[in-house]
């Protein structure tokens, strides 16, 4: 009794699964390599029919559907260094790791790096760009040096002589540096922190007080508070504008509006309880003195963010306390210098010169102090808190001055007067740094 023809792929017969063929010979080797290829492979689905089909010497009274082939034999290729597992295939151009070149090694009309000639970005085709500048040649080849990329390398490093083209975009996400993900998440972190206070800020000045206002300003507070939360320039200039107000409408929907006045004018947001015109004119009429001390305030704030947490010196002293108190940032002693004494140095006195010098010091140690919430202690502080703390020991004294931010808390006093007790117990010596002592003076009791 003859067999059925079945499939020996998926077994079904053909009055089933019409479309039965015949093997012949050279088609029954390719089934076979890509059953070799299969029983290396884990978790195969077609592992039993692959050992069936390789214990099968000859192809006579073999059938299949053409289907089947196809997805039996469209199997991994053959990795480098495993030739135990894998019989040798056919190495083509499409599976070529080189870029495609001609006889004369130029790339050709293809993207150096995604190998296509035709890319849509943002629903158009994105056209190709040639290498035409040794600081884009350079930046290529860099990225391929660290990425180890050989088959980039294996170009040479002259990719303008080469006449090698690329999509912007594709170029842009081959030489972007890679970040630790540690790196990217603290990113994110800060970036996440910047636009909760920026929507917070226009909440309440777009929204609540119809205050109109440039996208190109909010973009530049946003990069401030960036900056200070530690951000750093690098991180901050792969954002932008655009990027901004897109998340900015995403927000807010329907509440503020996102308009221009005329097509080289810059973006102007605005709450949508306005019209077009009456934010025009509002933002016209007011006065940008106060976008301009904003902006100062902010750059000021981010110098003082840059400022590392103070640390207790060991040993501790007066004298080292003194020695390691930080510098005040010049920019913000500059601002104090100029909104106390004015522009007019020259004409001043030594003495007025010194007055202004201290008091402009003093307030900027406030403002370092009060900026950081203490995180940062300038030398004045340190030493106001001490010096009250000696001479009249109380605490409600400390506690007032501290909250009003003028020195430090009573709980600090006590933790730098422990320090330096300390280090002159280690020390042999009790008596304040700095004191000259005499052999023929001593302490002792007096017996009345």
């Amino acid at each position: 009794m003859a067999s059925i023809p079945v499939c020996v792929i998926c077994k079904e017969t053909e009055e089933k699964v019409p479309g039965l063929k015949l093997f012949i010979p050279e088609r029954w080797e390719t089934v076979k390599n890509a059953a070799a290829r299969r029983l290396t492979l884990q978790n195969e689905q077609f592992f039993s029919i692959s050992e069936e089909i390789r214990m099968t010497e000859q192809s006579e009274g073999k059938y299949y559907h053409t289907k089947c082939l196809s997805r039996f034999c469209a199997t991994k290729r053959q990795p480098q260094g495993d030739s135990e597992h894998f019989p040798p295939s056919k190495a083509t151009r499409s599976t070529s790791g080189n870029p495609s070149t001609n006889e004369r090694g130029v790339p050709g009309e293809d993207c150096l790096f995604c190998g296509k000639q035709r890319k849509m970005k943002s629903q158009k085709n994105e056209a190709l760009k040639q290498c035409l500048t040794l600081d884009g040649c350079k930046s290529i080849v860099c990225a391929a040096k660290r990425k180890c990329d050989t088959r980039i390398l294996g170009l040479g490093e002259d990719l303008i002589a080469k006449e090698a083209k690329y999509h912007n975009s594709c170029r842009r996400n081959y030489v972007r540096q890679d970040e630790d993900e540690e790196e990217q998440a603290s990113t994110r972190k800060k970036h996440n922190e910047a636009f909760q206070t920026l929507l917070n800020f226009l909440d309440s000045e777009i929204i609540k007080k119809k205050k109109p206002m440039l996208a190109t300003a909010i973009f530049s507070l946003y990069k401030e508070e960036f900056l200070a939360l530690g951000g750093t320039h690098d991180d901050f200039n792969k954002y932008s504008v655009q990027s901004l107000m897109t998340k900015v409408k995403d927000h807010f929907e329907d509440v503020v509006i996102i308009d221009k006045q005329a097509n080289k004018s810059g973006n102007v947001v605005f709450s949508s309880s306005m019209t077009s015109a009456e934010a025009f004119a509002l933002l016209h009429e007011s006065d940008d003195a106060a976008e301009k001390i904003r902006y100062a305030a902010m750059a000021l704030r981010t110098e003082i963010f840059a400022i590392p947490s103070s640390k207790i010196p060991s040993p501790t002293s007066v004298h080292t306390l003194k020695d390691n108190a930080l510098n005040i940032p010049p920019l913000t002693l500059l601002f104090f210098r100029t909104l106390i004494g004015g522009m007019q140095s020259e004409a001043r006195s030594a003495h007025s010169e010194n007055v202004i010098e201290r008091k402009a010091w003093a307030s900027a140690s406030d403002a370092v102090f009060n900026c950081t919430r203490g995180a940062v202690c300038p030398w004045k502080h340190q030493t106001l808190g001490l010096g009250l703390g000696t001479l009249t020991g109380s605490k409600s004294l400390l506690t007032i001055l501290d909250r009003f931010g003028h020195c430090i808390s009573y709980d600090e006093v006590k933790r730098l007067e422990t320090e330096i007790a300390y280090t002159c117990s280690d020390s042999g010596c009790e008596t304040p740094a700095g004191l000259n002592l005499h052999s023929n003076l001593a302490t002792g009791n007096v017996v009345i």
